[in-house]
């Protein structure tokens, strides 16, 4: 009989084709890395999204958020290999630089791994790219600049967080503590008397007047 040719695709064809298997592989594996977290097995969900990113590393095509990234550094994180998650996420970051989460969770990493000085930057980023509104990177600068004896940026970050409902009662007394290690009396009295308004007892001796005491000024 009569040999029928063997039909060959064109290669714009093929290039779809590609994309295509590419697509289709790509979000199966993300698909399988969130069963996976989702089940707290997060060394599956590393393999899961690393297998993602090796079909599409780039994400040039149609693949705008690069989300594999974001949740490989996550599962890396609850692994506890935060050298790696670090990296994870700084991949995130030179795909799309438009997600403030993205610089807090390097900034919490940076910290972890006791790079404090990238760790602020990285949480200054968010609060600039924010207009200074988010609350989880005023508290996490907050508390690095409380480390670093840095009253005066520790202050300004402490002073964004008391607009929130909820500040931990910790930092309540940080703020405090800041105005007066700084000479600011009248309103660091004033702050402890607000933060310690949830003690009952006048002879805590954590209270107010314990402190006083400690620090050698009485109210006036």
């Amino acid at each position: 009989g009569k040999v029928l040719p063997q039909f060959e695709p064109r290669p714009d064809s093929q290039m779809k084709m590609h994309i295509a298997q590419s697509e289709a592989s790509w979000r199966l594996h993300i698909k399988r890395g969130e069963l996976a977290r989702e089940t707290g097995a997060f060394q599956d969900a590393v393999d899961c999204y690393t297998a993602a990113i090796n079909v599409n590393p780039s994400y040039i095509d149609s693949h705008s958020w690069p989300e594999a990234h974001w949740w490989l550094s996550q599962a890396l994180f609850q692994l506890g290999k935060y050298q790696e998650s670090l990296a994870a996420i700084k991949n995130f970051i030179d795909i799309s630089q438009a997600f403030p989460d993205a610089y807090g969770f390097m900034g919490t990493l940076l910290y972890l791994i006791g790079n404090r000085k990238e760790a602020i930057e990285a949480f200054e980023h968010v609060m600039s790219m924010s207009s200074n509104t988010s609350m989880q990177a005023a508290e996490n600068l907050a508390r690095a600049y409380l480390e670093e004896q840095n009253w005066e940026r520790a202050i300004v970050n402490l002073g964004y967080l008391m607009q929130s409902n909820e500040v931990p009662d910790d930092l309540k007394f940080m703020h405090a503590y800041s105005h007066l290690i700084l000479g600011g009396y009248e309103n660091g009295w004033l702050l402890f008397d607000e933060a310690l308004q949830f003690i009952g007892d006048p002879n805590n001796p954590h209270g107010a007047q314990y402190l006083r005491t400690r620090l050698g000024k009485e109210k006036k």
